[in-house]
């Protein structure tokens, strides 16, 4: 009875997973064309996986905002970007509508050897390590042993399903890293061009000078002239507010003052839309009664 029940549970958990990718439309953080999405599905539908079963097991004990955090540190680390507010929003809606299991279903689970939601069918354990591969080729580059890590999941696929890994699926995770490269490749090649596009000039004007000025809450230092509110929302004191600080009732109103989009506020950003523009120091002020 109790390996009937967690079966039924994985199925569900799967069901409801693979079946939440439309929402990884609203991403939109990697290049145009780059053969992205396929990545962007396997997140999504990993990620929810694992929010659902630690709702269901932690209950009252599962701690949001914390999951937030980890869910955008994750993101970055996968993409080199950080995690849209639309898609966050979907996460908080999940988290709120999955029910926490009695104890005696987590028993009747546990009973029948409980594994991480990616292990539980070949479709997740798939999405999860083309997320992987993702994450490690971002960080390692040319130290990533492709051939070296398709061992190891083949050997862990064996040991989660009781059988070998079939060979679609190992040519489907080999596609998978070969196509990371190309779009780890093209995403920064593409940021490199623009952070040279949009390099600040060095100003000594008098302008810069006053925008240095600064004040300091809870040892962290402010540019004066930023909303009370902003202090409040830095939860983590790092001089900028991330959007898993960010009221999650209000997601919708953090792109107002996100003008580049990154998910995180920086008081420069808040500064432009609460300060009117000022005008040029080379601009020559007009006479009385000039035309």
């Amino acid at each position: 009875m109790s390996i009937k029940f967690q079966w039924l549970m994985s199925r569900c958990v799967l069901a409801v997973a693979l079946g939440w990718s439309a929402p990884a439309l609203l991403m939109g953080q990697l290049p145009a064309n780059s053969g992205s999405q396929e990545f962007v599905d396997a997140f999504v539908a990993t990620e929810r996986a694992k929010l659902i079963d630690k709702v269901q097991r932690q209950g009252n004990e599962f701690d949001l905002s914390r999951e937030f955090e980890k869910l955008q540190k994750k993101h970055l680390k996968v993409f080199g970007t950080p995690l849209p507010a639309p898609l966050l929003s979907e996460f908080d809606r999940t988290a709120r509508e999955t029910q926490a299991l009695t104890p005696e279903q987590l028993q009747r689970i546990d009973a029948g050897s409980k594994r991480s939601p990616t292990e539980l069918s070949p479709e997740l354990f798939l999405a999860n390590a083309k997320v992987k591969f993702m994450e490690d080729i971002r960080e390692e580059g040319s130290r990533f042993d492709t051939s070296r890590e398709l061992s190891k999941i083949a050997e862990k696929y064996e040991k989660n399903f009781g059988s070998p890994m079939p060979r679609e699926i190992q040519d489907a995770v080999l596609r998978s890293g070969d196509s990371a490269r190309d779009i780890i490749a093209t995403q920064r090649a593409v940021s490199a061009a623009q952070n040279e596009a949009t390099k600040p000039k060095t100003s000594t004007s008098k302008s810069a000078a006053k925008s240095q000025r600064s004040k300091v809450v809870q040892g962290v230092r402010y540019p004066d002239g930023l909303p009370d509110w902003f202090a409040v929302a830095d939860r983590d004191h790092d001089g900028q507010v991330g959007l898993y600080e960010w009221d999650r009732n209000r997601f919708d109103e953090f792109s107002k003052w996100d003008s580049n989009g990154d998910g995180l506020l920086e008081p420069r950003e808040v500064l432009r839309v609460t300060r009117p523009p000022t005008p040029p120091t080379n601009a020559k002020a007009k006479r009385p009664g000039s035309k």
